[in-house]
């Protein structure tokens, strides 16, 4: 009887131990980026084309001569993050938080570049009339420039992204809590910045797909449930009352024999 209570009380600890907030980790239904793309140099504040690349790159000023493949286009072009969190209507979150990478593609500027994320409630896709959403602001994250040297081993690069780029996690508890709330289907995050440019890998395609590292380099979204549904395990509270309903139980055999 010894050993069975033994047993037990280890299966119970056990079940206790990996008892933990579950984290669902959302992967964008569409992310891409919008752009009022003009030859002449000139915006004219309509949205012109939509990229849905392995890159999100909010951008805006000239290109100039010294940027490949430009003779002074003008660009304003805004990136768009949606997710689908339709299954998770009414739930009560402890945390959700907005998580990915990037860096400051114009590496002639020094200094860090601002991009401000927004949230708003979306419907799933990507249109050029997204371009003119505003939404609940969230945060600025600074992507600082640097120059890349050139290597031979391609290793080498992946081994200097990987330790410059900016890795970004953003709180959006409260907004997200507010959309559930609300019962909408999608969340939709939009990045916009004030000059050139910020590259954030984006979800549809590992940006440099040899490489591991970068195979899961898209942004997401990780949600913690505070509440149990069905998509989350037991709270420890639930796992005590069962685990001590079972010790009660060996208890009184033990008592009867």
């Amino acid at each position: 009887m010894k050993k069975n209570m033994l047993v037990l009380l280890v299966v119970v600890g056990s079940m206790l131990l990996s008892v933990q907030a579950q984290a669902i980790i959302l992967s964008p239904n569409i992310d891409a980026y919008v752009e009022d793309y003009e030859r002449s140099g000139v915006l004219d504040g309509i949205p012109d084309r939509i990229s849905n690349t392995g890159a999100l790159i909010p951008a805006k000023g000239i290109l100039t001569a010294r940027e490949p493949f430009s003779s002074g286009q003008a660009i304003d072009g805004r990136a768009f993050i949606s997710y689908d969190i339709s299954p998770y209507a009414s739930r009560m979150l402890s945390s959700a938080i907005l998580s990915g990478r990037g860096y400051r593609t114009d590496q002639r500027e020094e200094g860090n570049l601002a991009a401000m994320f927004e949230i708003y409630e979306g419907d799933g896709l990507i249109t050029l009339d997204d371009f003119y959403r505003s939404g609940t602001y969230l945060a600025d994250v600074d992507f600082p420039s640097y120059s890349i040297p050139f290597f031979a081993d391609p290793d080498d690069y992946y081994d200097f992204l990987e330790a410059n780029d900016t890795f970004f996690d953003i709180d959006v508890t409260a907004e997200m809590q507010d959309l559930l709330d609300n019962l909408a289907d999608f969340s939709e995050f939009k990045i916009t910045t004030t000059d050139l440019s910020v590259f954030i890998y984006a979800s549809e395609s590992p940006y440099f797909p040899l490489d591991p590292r970068f195979a899961d380099s898209g942004p997401r979204l990780t949600l913690n449930f505070a509440d149990v549904g069905t998509n989350a395990v037991p709270e420890p509270a639930t796992m005590l009352l069962l685990g001590g309903g079972l010790l009660g139980s060996v208890w009184r055999k033990r008592k009867k024999v």
